[in-house]
């Protein structure tokens, strides 16, 4: 009988927890519109969404190294996902 209450008392519980107000959705960007910087933007105002970090690898000795084309696809992918416009102060290296 104890059992009984406290499976009622959860499950009243739970359509009061998904009631709360969804999150904003991410507005959805194009990947090839996101503009790459290697440098910092000074002539407007923006705001960090946070770091990114991709990495393109070859699989094979025999293949070419990446570009930095390829790269740029990547970063511009992942910044899409945020809802981005542009990436600032980009970075290329080598592991």
């Amino acid at each position: 009988m104890r059992y009984r209450h406290l499976l009622l008392l959860a499950l009243a519980a739970l359509p009061a927890s998904c009631a709360s107000e969804p999150a904003p959705a991410v507005p959805h960007k194009e990947a090839g519109a996101i503009q790459i910087f290697e440098s910092d933007v000074t002539d407007r105002k923006y705001h960090s969404l946070g770091d990114l970090s991709v990495s393109a690898s070859k699989f094979y000795i025999w293949q070419m190294d990446p570009t930095r084309e390829q790269v740029n696809m990547e970063l511009q992918k992942k910044a899409a996902k945020l809802g981005a416009d542009a990436v600032i102060l980009v970075r290329y290296g080598t592991i």
